[in-house]
Order: C-alpha cells, then structure tokens, then sequence
C-alpha cells in the first residue's frame, strides 16, 4: 500500500514537532490531544465509525508523505486503514462515503474513519487564546 492524502492543518502555532498526549472516545465523538512545544490542539470527531492508534514504526508506509513539517492532521485519499478495512467481507460500510484521517504524532498515530469533518481547537500554553477552524471549509 502506498497512502495518498492532503494535509488538513500544517502547524500548530508555527510548531511543527506534535506529539498525541490524549484521547479521549464517548461513544459520540472522539477528542484527540496533540501537544507542541507552546500550544496544543484538541481535534473532534463526531460519529466515529472506527479509529486505531498505532506507533509511528508500525507506519512506515505514510512517511514521509503524511508526516511533519507536512503537517499533522491529514485526510487520507486512498492507501490507508480504511481502504484495508474494505477488503473484508464483514465491513459493511466500505460504501457509505466515509473518510480516513491520519492524526501525525512523533511516537503514537492515529487513524479515524468518519463520514464527518473534525473540528480543531488550537490554545495557547501561554495565553488564555482559543481559536476554533473547521478544517476543510474552503
């Protein structure tokens, strides 16, 4: 497998080095913390389908496409986990118009399968600033 995809959030505060320090899953929705040196983000996911958090070495097929400075959230076009999920029998939903999105951290990743755009919050370690993006509103 050879995973295409774009870059939905480059930075975080012009930090690039991300580390996923949380994850928090509720049944309706999935929260993921990436930290960086100065700030953090706190990406959302409603209506998770799937996700699968793996270290980096057992990824070695998305570097150095989906890794920094590219970026740390991507979508993931073709060639990842849910492409490998639809080869079986039993993955009913391989035709719903679902998404894969590939959050980089410099040890844990994490894969998300979801028919929904995530939300991110950036916040400052610094400052009390919080600024909410919808990723792919273009």
């Amino acid at each position: 497998m050879n995973p295409q995809g774009k870059v939905i959030s480059e930075d975080i505060n012009g930090e690039f080095d991300t580390e996923v320090t949380g994850l928090v899953y509720d049944i309706q929705k999935l929260s993921i913390t990436v930290e960086v040196k100065k700030s953090k983000a706190v990406v959302q996911f409603e209506e998770v389908i799937g996700f699968r958090v793996l270290d980096e070495i057992d990824l070695i097929e998305f570097w150095p496409t989906f890794s920094s400075p590219r970026g740390w959230l991507f979508l993931v076009e073709s060639g990842g986990w849910k492409e490998l999920e639809s080869v079986r029998v039993g993955f009913v939903r391989k035709d719903w118009g679902l998404n894969e999105y590939f959050v980089t951290g410099c040890n844990e990743c994490v894969s998300i399968i979801s028919g929904f755009e995530p939300t991110i919050t950036i916040e400052s370690h610094n400052k009390n600033e919080e600024t909410n993006t919808n990723p792919q509103a273009d």
